[in-house]
């Protein structure tokens, strides 16, 4: 189930619930349009994954599409 929650500059965040567990996770969805971008946000999922601290919302999940990257965080 999706649910917008915040729009920013740089992608959509959007509420996401667990079906089966009822649990709810952020999702950021990012428009990109060339490899560049692509890359730029890679990067930025890669610093996501080695970041561990009680006061981030840590990185669950990252997916691509064709002009879409997603990343599921905790909420």
């Amino acid at each position: 189930m999706l649910m917008s929650f915040f729009r920013g500059k740089f992608g959509t965040v959007f509420k996401l619930i667990e079906k089966s567990n009822k649990k709810v996770w952020a999702g950021k969805f990012i428009k990109v349009y060339s490899e560049k971008e692509k890359k730029e946000v890679r990067a930025e999922i890669g610093i996501m994954n080695d970041l561990h601290h009680p006061k981030l919302a840590q990185l669950v999940d990252a997916f691509e599409c064709d002009s879409n990257m997603i990343m599921v965080l905790e909420m």
